[in-house]
């Protein structure tokens, strides 16, 4: 292989790769540019088995999925943030008589860095038709074309040139998700803290029971020289204006914390939307999830979704949204669950298999595989989302009675008392949700043509009946003759992004609401180390330490605040905050948290350093000036800030000269005073 490419653009891209079925080599890697992109063989090869989705169903047409995959050797220590490429496909698939197998299989592959699920869905949406037109010399006009595009803003909408048309893209706000944790320096120690919770606070409530040619034409065609002239896209991009955004980006800017929140959850999860407080809880706690559907984006899409519900906490596990029983890394995820030693992990895939190869998962959710069957005199298919409102409605007398009490649940945890308008929780249809005991394989159960989640946890939360009902359905209004009321193609129906939009607005106000007893560690608790107070002072000496067995024995002791979804028992609630401390999750949010106050406070104490007077420095907050044990410790605050400072990559000058001369002042005061007032 030749040398390793440099980094191509400012998006992450590393490569664009085209994937085909060959009937003697099986799936293999048919292009990849620039061929000297720094990806391993097992890379390479991880790509060609992750790229046609594996499926009983050879349905005809165009499918977009998204893949995770291991950068290099599974045995290499790497950080979290380097160790994975992502992969966004569209996938074509036609039946074609011509070949062995009936049908013609390839996919398009852009593999990045960074987890920008909604941009490169539709570049690809925009490219993928393009590229069945021409052929492989798109690769490099593709590749050329983003490389050419201005660098990312957060928490901005950027409309960004494609082969001579725009996508618009809400820019998340945390650019690099695996790095959110690891963005300031750790400054204070671990040592101080604790976060080991006692079992008893984590253990369930109940003891569990024991072809040949592609058929392309690869830039012989008229298309080919009309569409990309050497490696270039022709297509002017004045040619069509910029758009507007859509309707879905509209409701979504400055909305999105990090990258996988553009994934609708009402689009991932219609039809089980009473289910998400329970996927919630599996996410917060750091639960492992095995997702089945027979179509790789349902399972993809549902993966990256189920990752995103605890925003805005960043997930700390590994997820994998298409996985195959050909990747490498498959044999070490049996191994560890046969061990019962899995660490948090999240997977999708399209193959039945898995359910029997990976029988004791924690949970599953599983999307039907079976066609629903149409009853002789019923007129519809499976449920609606009228019939599942219908239903909801209907079973509100029995769901009052099966929860418990508003009442009782408020005096437990401390809450007042909500007022008579409060709607009861309902709990979700037995057919969808079901508690197993652990030594339940899951391969057990039949094929049914209703979702399922089967997991074998304690409940600790409740449905929020009054944000279900606030879902809207579709439009049955026909489109106008002006068009007016038409989706454009690739486009999400209106209620859909209305619903993607409530949804995720309730589930990042609920865990935010949930990290709410935590706040009292994000700022000035006291001086307990009887720290000076001056513009050189470590803020971390006033900060409260955390111990995880005090926070929890603590917790009731003055009033919570908690949601709807929340309000269960004394128990459940300190299991829930017990198990989220104990997920992986926890202390790198805590950390992230902590440094970003940090951050705050330094940003203060700075402009207060290059405005004070060397005369102000050594008064200290009685008014009375400094003696010299007082001072002495002043310069060992400013000699610590002043190393930290020449520590950064692109240290402040301007602002070491003031430290310098604060340096020189008090070293002059300490030398020339011993102890009496002198002016400096």
């Amino acid at each position: 292989m030749s040398d390793p490419a440099p980094p191509s653009n400012k998006w992450g891209v590393v490569a664009i790769a085209s994937v085909i079925f060959d009937i003697d080599v099986g799936q293999s890697l048919e292009m990849l540019y620039p061929d000297a992109a720094p990806l391993s063989a097992e890379a390479r090869q991880s790509i060609a088995y992750l790229a046609l989705p594996h499926s009983n169903k050879h349905e005809e047409g165009d499918t977009q999925f998204s893949f995770r995959f291991r950068r290099q050797d599974p045995n290499t220590a790497v950080s979290a943030s380097t160790s994975f490429y992502y992969g966004f496909v569209l996938f074509r698939q036609r039946k074609d008589t011509t070949r062995n197998r009936g049908y013609f299989q390839k996919s398009l592959v852009v593999i990045t860095t960074l987890p920008f699920v909604g941009l490169y869905d539709r570049v690809l949406r925009i490219v993928g038709p393009l590229y069945f037109q021409v052929g492989n010399p798109l690769l490099q006009a593709l590749f050329e074309n983003i490389g050419h595009w201005p660098s990312p803003v957060p928490d901005s909408t950027m409309v960004l040139p494609v082969a001579g048309t725009f996508v618009t893209f809400v820019v998340p706000a945390v650019l690099g998700y695996d790095d959110a944790p690891s963005l300031y320096t750790q400054r204070w120690s671990l040592e101080q803290e604790s976060f080991e919770v006692e079992h008893d606070d984590v253990a369930d409530a109940v003891a569990a029971d024991d072809d040949d040619d592609d058929g392309d034409d690869d830039g012989g065609t008229d298309a080919a020289t009309t569409i990309v002239r050497n490696g270039k896209f022709c297509v002017h991009v004045g040619d069509h204006p910029p758009p507007l955004p859509s309707f879905a980006d509209f409701l979504n800017t400055h909305e999105l914390g990090m990258s996988f929140e553009s994934v609708g959850l009402y689009s991932s999860f219609e039809g089980m939307e009473v289910c998400l407080w329970d996927l919630w809880q599996l996410a917060i706690t750091g639960e492992s999830l095995l997702i089945a559907s027979p179509n790789s984006r349902v399972c993809s899409q549902a993966v990256l979704a189920f990752t995103s519900l605890l925003a805005p906490v960043p997930f700390h596990g590994d997820f994998r949204p298409y996985f195959t029983l050909y990747e490498t890394d498959f044999n070490i995820m049996q191994k560890l669950h046969e061990s019962q030693t899995l660490p948090t992990t999240v997977v999708g895939t399209t193959n039945p298999f898995f359910l029997k190869s990976l029988k004791h998962w924690p949970n599953a959710l599983i999307f039907p595989f079976v066609d629903p069957v149409v009853k002789p005199n019923a007129g519809a298919m499976a449920p609606s989302k009228t019939s599942f409102t219908t239903m909801m409605q209907s079973d509100a007398t029995t769901s009052a009675a099966s929860s418990p009490s508003t009442s009782s649940m408020n005096e437990d945890v401390g809450s007042s008392t909500p007022s008579a308008a409060t709607p009861a929780a309902m709990p979700p249809p037995t057919n969808i949700l079901k508690q197993i005991k652990r030594k339940v394989a899951l391969d057990t159960f039949s094929e049914t043509e209703e979702p399922r989640l089967l997991t074998r946890t304690t409940r600790l939360v409740v449905p929020d009946r009054a944000v279900l009902r606030q879902l809207v359905e579709a439009s049955s209004k026909p489109p106008t003759s002006d068009g007016d009321g038409e989706i454009k193609p690739g486009d999400e129906p209106p209620h859909v992004s209305i619903n993607n939009a409530l949804l995720r607005k309730h589930f990042k106000h609920l865990t935010e609401r949930f990290l709410k007893p935590f706040e009292e560690y994000f700022g000035i608790w006291s001086n307990h180390m009887l720290t000076p107070t001056t513009p050189y002072m470590d803020i971390t000496a006033f900060m409260k330490p955390f111990h995880a067995k005090d926070f929890l024995a603590a917790l009731f002791s003055r009033p919570l605040k908690l949601p709807f979804a929340l309000r269960t028992t004394r128990s459940k609630v300190k299991m829930l905050y017990a198990r989220f401390i104990a997920s992986p999750h926890f202390q790198p949010w805590f950390t992230y948290r902590r440094n970003e106050c940090i951050k705050a406070f330094d940003a203060m104490l700075r402009s207060l350093r290059e405005t004070i007077s060397s005369k102000d420095l050594v008064v200290e907050s009685s008014g009375a000036v400094m003696d010299k044990a007082a001072c002495e410790t002043l310069l060992l605050q400013i000699q610590k800030t002043m190393a930290l400072e020449a520590a950064k990559t692109d240290p402040d000058d301007n602002h070491m000269l003031i430290m310098q001369k604060h340096f020189d002042d008090v070293t002059k005061k300490i030398d020339t005073s011993e102890g009496t007032t002198t002016s400096i």
